[in-house]
């Protein structure tokens, strides 16, 4: 290691879809000299299980406006730089219960007056979208037209490079850093150097509620493990608009080489970030064979490819925390996006960077991590049909 640390405007702990989004940003931004550090690599942890479905439907305005803006910076990097495999596909959201069926009324309602082109459609409109599946028994179902898919990887990777075009010194690689507080800022220590900084931001997804609190600056903040797996139909499916079930957060959405991808399905469990089994449970996929047989009857007979897991952050309200942490000068956090960071991520970006050049947090607020009085804890959330509907209704 040097014998003496380097000196740096800004340290970004996590080069996920967040930490690298912002580092990129930073830049753009004027900040001078910006490092990127990660103890594995890019893209190694939540942002690689991520399925890459962008839906601005299911939130309140403010979380809207993020996705939106974020599919906007996806969409110019995907066809710029030929990364990230943007495209539009629209959305199905089914609800099969009373509770359920209230709530996607609203979201119809709020997404109405929005004049995004959202709208209850009948079983005829469903059979052309899906003819594969049957929501005969589906109480309310709405067409969402403007969701879209990507690659979270390779978009990941396409921010990772834009900063580092831009002069962000990317480390990566060489274990799990130390971190502590020191009479100039923030010291980083890890195998491959040691940094020093003023301003520090933790962008690490579930290892950032860990790190908070041996910093002595816990946030409400608790993980959670999200399954996923890959089937292969017969016959291969040609795209369609992905599938969504509030109740219990089911997403099926089409991949390359005719594919499917599925997440959701089943209960989030509390999770460790360092124990984690990275593959999905073999009980979770007898959960989404079943669950096939009903919704999807068409793909009833699917393959299973592969399964994999992922743990994420989740806070008390569903929104993520980001901005500067109360009591800790240059200390700042953008993580807790319950298991939507990459619809949000390019937005996020760009305001932390912009707010943190201008000292102006505004365009943060439902994020700042103020908004907790000392003491909150989180929980894994619940199906968004219930942690969303406080703030979805006004």
């Amino acid at each position: 290691m040097p014998s003496a640390p380097s000196r740096h405007d800004v340290v970004v702990l996590g080069a996920g879809i967040m930490g690298c989004a912002l580092a990129h940003h930073l830049r753009r931004e004027g900040v001078g000299s910006v490092v990127l550090y990660d103890g594995v690599h890019p893209c190694a942890g939540a942002s690689g299980a991520s399925v890459g479905a962008l839906s601005p439907f299911p939130w309140d305005p403010w979380e809207r406006g993020l996705v939106r803006e974020s599919a906007q910076e996806y969409r110019e990097i995907s066809e710029k730089w030929g990364l990230g495999a943007y495209r539009e596909c629209g959305g199905l959201w089914a609800a099969r219960n009373e509770k359920d069926a209230r709530w996607l009324e609203r979201q119809i309602e709020l997404a109405r007056r929005e004049g995004d082109g959202t709208e209850a459609v009948g079983p005829e409109v469903v059979a052309r979208l899906l003819p594969a599946g049957d929501l005969s028994g589906a109480r309310v179902v709405a067409h969402v037209p403007h969701e879209a898919l990507l690659s979270s990887s390779e978009m990941t990777f396409a921010y990772a490079e834009l900063a580092s075009q831009a002069g962000v010194d990317l480390r990566w690689g060489w274990g799990a850093p130390a971190v502590e507080r020191h009479s100039d800022g923030w010291r980083v220590r890890a195998l491959g150097g040691e940094f020093s900084t003023t301003s520090l931001v933790l962008a690490c997804g579930a290892w950032t509620g860990p790190l908070l609190r041996e910093l002595g600056q816990p946030l409400p903040l608790s993980a959670f493990r999200a399954e996923g797996c890959r089937l292969r139909p017969g016959p291969l499916a040609s795209p369609f608009p992905t599938y969504h079930e509030p109740g219990d957060g089911l997403l099926v959405r089409s991949a390359p080489g005719g594919r499917l991808l599925v997440t959701g399905g089943a209960p989030s469990l509390p999770a460790d970030p360092a124990s984690a089994n990275p593959a999905a449970d073999f009980a979770y996929l007898e959960t989404i064979a079943g669950r096939f047989q009903d919704v999807l009857p068409g793909w009833a007979g699917s393959n299973v490819e592969g399964g994999w897991a992922g743990v994420c952050a989740a806070t008390p309200d569903g929104h993520p925390l980001v901005g500067p942490i109360p009591g800790a000068p240059g200390l700042f956090v953008a993580a807790g996006f319950n298991g939507s960071g990459v619809m949000r991520a390019g937005a996020i970006a760009r305001r932390f960077a912009s707010a943190f050049v201008a000292g102006s947090w505004t365009e943060l607020g439902p994020a700042l991590p103020s908004r907790f009085p000392e003491g909150v804890r989180s929980e894994v959330p619940a199906p968004r049909s219930e942690s969303f509907q406080a703030v979805s209704t006004e």
